[in-house]
């Protein structure tokens, strides 16, 4: 019998190890359920300082500025375009994602540039339902942005403002 406990034993352990490996929390299942384009519905840069109109990103920017998360590749790409210019600029960005959380990150240092312009941060997380992913939000509280940089006349000095962002992307397409 001292042969039967071991083998009791040794099952269990692989019946452990077995249900340990099924991850209901899949990063990438997570990232495959956001596969898709998202439009921005808002990004409001809503600085501390008192007397300092918001930065409404979301009003200057053109329709068919949009996200697409690429699912199954963990990228994915932002383009966007002020409604003033004639060229649309393409943002890649490093995707991951745990069951109602996504990470974008900037992947080269003109994509990092290209968030500063839309006031977003290098590295940003937004939050989604995980039964219906449709939309990304947050509110991230920022230290340093160059409100000059985005609008020079309105924000003319103001090259390191504190406040708070707000990012809401609605789903398009899947």
């Amino acid at each position: 019998m001292p042969l039967c406990s071991r083998c009791a034993l040794l099952g269990l352990f692989l019946a452990l190890v077995a249900f340990t490996g099924c991850d209901t929390n899949n990063p990438g299942r997570a990232l495959d359920d956001l596969d898709g384009s998202y439009s921005v519905a808002e990004l409001l840069f809503d600085p501390g300082a008192a007397g300092l109109q918001d930065a409404d990103v979301a009003a200057r920017l053109s329709s068919d500025t949009q996200l697409e998360v690429f699912g199954r590749d963990g990228d994915a790409e932002l383009t966007s375009r002020f409604g003033t210019e004639t060229g649309r600029t393409r943002t890649s960005l490093r995707a991951t994602a745990t069951r109602g959380r996504v990470t974008f990150e900037a992947i080269q240092v003109d994509d990092e540039a290209e968030l500063r312009r839309l006031l977003l941060p290098r590295t940003f997380t937004l939050s989604y339902s995980p039964d219906s992913p449709n939309s990304l939000t947050a509110t991230l509280t920022q230290s340093g942005v160059d409100l000059q940089a985005f609008d020079s006349q309105v924000y003319q000095g103001l090259r390191s403002v504190d406040g708070t962002l707000r990012i809401r992307l609605e789903r398009i397409t899947n």
